[in-house]
């Protein structure tokens, strides 16, 4: 079912609404969880599977569905190991598998034991020839029908009964480039399914006609930058600045009187050196804002 791509969300709707017991399959969990959301909005009653649900909510969807409380299943590829429900007539591939074998997985959750059912892949006209690639490699014919131009309201059986082949649709995929037609329509091949997400969406970057070339632009000048006295030196110039510093007379004054104070209190003999503390002094000190501290520190607890 070929659609475009602002009105793939409306075609889904009005095809659930016409095949109420139906599955739908995307790639993601959060593309699961957000259209399952998108088609309740429509009106169309949904329940959604996929890996981040526990096994207690995924048993709880499932057996709404069984009990006519759901009527679409909006589903995951992992999710779909687990779902063993009769009576689907419709399945939807809203975002087409990457390879053919998840393809025949999730069309097998359809026609068991014994019945029919109809399998739908919507697709824009963008990536018809990826999807007939996909089917192609399924061993699947297909019957492709315009969204546009579908017969109201699009039940299972009507769209079996219709459409056209992929010879008649006008699907084309030997041009260069990937160049293939649709519907008469001329339309660039896109991205594979299994390619990379980093090359889709890219625009071509084109270069200015008035830029000139590398070659023709003129030099641009290099900044300079300050050079940082290494730190040897630095710690050399600091040393001799130190000892070329002059003693001011207010200076020279303390000392005199420093050392006469300490003379007199040895003897009249000079000693060198720091004067020696009596034994144990500064411990106390020391101990008491220890202590004071942790006295304040279980205060605050």
């Amino acid at each position: 079912l070929v659609t475009g791509p602002q009105n793939k969300l409306e075609s889904a709707a009005a095809l659930l609404k016409a095949n109420p017991r139906s599955i739908v399959f995307t790639r993601t969990r959060n593309g699961a969880i957000n259209l399952a959301e998108d088609l309740a909005e429509l009106g169309v009653t949904t329940v959604d599977l996929h890996g981040s649900l526990s096994q207690h909510a995924r048993e709880r969807n499932l057996r709404k569905f069984r009990n006519g409380q759901a009527d679409v299943v909006v589903a995951t590829d992992v999710a779909a190991r687990g779902i063993h429900v009769d009576g689907v007539n419709l399945v939807v591939h809203y975002d087409a598998p990457t390879e053919h074998k998840a393809y025949l997985h999730r069309s097998g959750r359809t026609a068991r034991a014994g019945n029919s059912g109809v399998v739908v892949t919507l697709t824009t006209s963008s990536h018809v020839s990826a999807v007939a690639r996909l089917q192609r490699s399924a061993g699947v014919t297909a019957r492709h029908h315009d969204a546009r131009t579908a017969t109201q309201p699009m039940t299972a059986a009507s769209l079996a009964a219709s459409g056209t082949t992929a010879a008649e649709a006008g699907v084309d995929v030997s041009g260069k480039d990937g160049v293939h037609r649709y519907n008469g329509s001329r339309h660039r091949g896109a991205p594979r399914l299994n390619g990379s997400s980093r090359s889709r969406g890219r625009q071509p970057s084109f270069r200015r006609a008035d830029r000139p070339l590398r070659e023709e632009r003129a030099p641009q000048p290099v900044p300079v930058r300050a050079v940082r006295t290494p730190r040897d030196e630095r710690s050399t110039l600091r040393r001799d600045g130190a000892a070329r510093r002059s003693i001011r007379p207010s200076e020279t004054v303390s000392r005199d009187r420093l050392d006469d104070s300490r003379a007199s209190e040895h003897g009249g003999q000079l000693l060198s050196g720091k004067p020696k503390r009596k034994p144990g002094a500064g411990s106390g000190l020391k101990k008491a804002r220890w202590t004071g501290a942790e006295k304040r520190a279980k205060a605050k607890r």
